[in-house]
């Protein structure tokens, strides 16, 4: 028996999983409770284990598609990317109860749920760079969704009346940060006189888009092993990624608490720098070209994650508004001293 022991599947779910991958007793032995809206799980049949993927309600069968055929893209042009199996009639996706299903080999392997170290930043920013190297010369792979940037008014305007609706809330009580953090994204927002037209970004890489520490493997040596999830796939600007990535993996925006910003973050950013550079030369200015975008696109320009919470009812980004809100405040003021440290720039 599996040693987390056995949990319920469910008989119509588990007769599908026969049926379509002819797996002859699966059960379902544990649930992964990483990331914001996480419903995957892994299965075992017998001595064999999977990872049953449960997208989001959102994606459609042609956007799951194109994300399989990116998979099997990167697997194929070096990249160590997890790729779906196939059911028992060639298709990577099956449909049940208004969800669609994928399953993937299990594989073992370290996820962190904290940073990593100097020498995991510096792996991670060498995987980025093969994941952007590998589509740099080759169109075959067709990508619909792209990297878009931010619309200043429709920003404005959705802040706005999300804020005039946090208001009127009585019970329950609005988050005590979200009310203050709305406020100075919506100052922010109206200060600013840069356009996102205005950085010159060519979407001409394909990117992971959602590169973070929680969506690879690592060895026991720090070194990257894996590459999975690419639900976010896009076509975009390999600078913004960059960026996206020394945020999430070296900034921790997505980790709980308040802690500040120290020189053992500054250290991290390098690092994953210096590894990205190495296999795949990026001028500084485009680094800090990136930042900037990551900053406004990401940062200011955004209601994510106030408006799961207050419009769609899901609260468990709640427990990194702290660590969201302290980020905003802190590089609302410093981000141009991050930069020149970074980018020599």
């Amino acid at each position: 028996m599996h040693p987390m022991g056995p949990l319920q599947l469910g008989d119509r779910l588990a007769e599908l999983l026969s049926t379509r991958y002819g797996l002859a007793n699966p059960i379902l032995v544990g649930r992964d409770v990483r990331g914001m809206s996480s419903a995957n799980c892994v299965i075992a049949d017998g001595d064999a284990s999977y990872f049953l993927k449960v997208y989001n309600p959102k994606r459609f069968r042609e956007r799951i598609l194109e994300i399989h055929a990116a998979e099997e893209y990167f697997f194929h042009h070096g990249v160590p990317a997890i790729v779906p199996l196939k059911c028992l009639d060639g298709e990577s996706v099956f449909e049940f109860e208004d969800r669609f299903y994928s399953l993937f080999p299990f594989v073992h392997g370290r996820v962190l749920d904290r940073l990593p170290n100097e020498r995991g930043a510096a792996s991670m920013g060498d995987m980025l760079a093969r994941i952007h190297l590998a589509s740099r010369t080759d169109d075959s792979l067709e990508v619909v969704r792209q990297m878009r940037g931010w619309d200043r008014e429709r920003f404005l305007d959705d802040a706005n009346a999300l804020l005039l609706r946090l208001t009127h809330v009585v019970h329950p009580p609005v988050h005590p940060l979200a009310l203050v953090m709305l406020r100075k994204k919506i100052a922010l927002a109206e200060t600013t006189a840069l356009r996102f037209e205005d950085m010159g970004f060519r979407n001409d890489s394909i990117l992971h888009g959602d590169y973070h520490y929680g969506n690879v493997f690592f060895d026991r040596d720090d070194h990257v092993t894996h590459v999975f999830d690419f639900e976010r796939v896009r076509r975009g600007a390999r600078a913004a990624e960059v960026a996206e990535g020394i945020f999430l993996n070296c900034f921790g925006m997505n980790l709980e608490g308040d802690d500040p910003i120290t020189d053992s973050h500054i250290r991290l950013a390098e690092r994953f720098i210096a590894g990205y550079t190495q296999a795949y030369p990026m001028m500084h200015s485009e680094i800090a070209q990136g930042l900037w975008w990551y900053f406004y696109a990401q940062m200011v320009h955004d209601v994510w994650p106030l408006n799961e919470h207050y419009l769609a009812g899901d609260r468990r980004a709640d427990r990194i508004l702290a660590k969201r809100y302290d980020r905003l405040t802190y590089f609302a003021h410093h981000l141009d001293e991050v930069v020149a440290k970074l980018c020599h720039v």
